[in-house]
């Protein structure tokens, strides 16, 4: 059950931690986010809820390593005076999801429970998909380039390039490639999609790929390449 899930809290808002452990969260908090990328490896938690007033390396780090394969999610709660390209950098580490102080409860608790239920939701084996001599492997969420060189892409990144091969020379709107992102990115005004447009053309083209991703003016975007969907 969700509200069984093993939650790692570091902060200095021990309401907070008391909060969700009335709502039958067992929550275990520890000192720093240096102790949540070691307990990440271990993979005791469900779930890390990290307060912070700003991104340290630390937190950063730990949004990296949440967001590996089989790993638990991180959701942050970050000071008000963290601006947005906080918030971007935090989602784009890794972070499950990002909050701004000050926070409501309720809302914490109902992020919280969204993430833990995206883990619990079936994952079916899907195939992959090629393009070009390029590869997108779902299992792991890896980009292979034709050279063998192999990109494990975070997760706001890979949701984007799937939805792009999955109706290639197709015309994508704005629209559609935002609805991909999640409650507080939709908050951020379209700009970590943007910033994520521009770290998969930098992937392709550093790769010595071309660049698939096409600008359609006052449309959306266009991935134009030819798609093979694996078995």
């Amino acid at each position: 059950m969700i509200e069984a899930a093993r939650i790692a809290f570091v902060g200095e808002a021990p309401g907070l931690a008391e909060f969700l452990r009335g709502q039958g969260f067992a929550v275990e908090r520890l000192a720093d986010p240096a102790a949540g990328s070691a307990e990440a490896a271990r993979r005791r938690f469900d779930l890390f809820l990290v307060q912070t007033a700003h991104l340290t390396a630390e937190t950063i780090d730990l949004c990296q390593r949440s967001a590996g394969a089989g790993a638990a999610p991180c959701v942050l709660i970050v000071s008000d005076a963290a601006d947005d390209e906080e918030r971007i950098q935090a989602l784009e580490a890794g972070a499950a999801d990002c909050l701004a102080e000050p926070v409501n409860l309720r809302e914490v608790r109902a992020r919280v429970r969204a993430v833990l239920r995206r883990l619990q939701r079936p994952k079916p084996v899907a195939p992959g998909w090629t393009f070009g001599g390029w590869t997108l492997d779902p299992a792991r969420r890896e980009l292979r380039a034709p050279s063998g060189m192999r990109m494990i892409l975070p997760l706001g990144e890979f949701a984007l390039l799937r939805s792009l091969v999955t109706d290639p020379q197709q015309v994508l709107s704005r629209a559609v490639l935002q609805s991909l992102s999640s409650l507080s990115e939709r908050a951020l005004n379209g700009r970590v999609m943007d910033v994520r447009i521009a770290r998969l053309r930098a992937r392709f083209t550093r790769a010595g790929g071309p660049d698939f991703i096409q600008t359609v003016r006052g449309e959306g975007y266009l991935f134009a390449s030819p798609v093979q969907k694996g078995d």
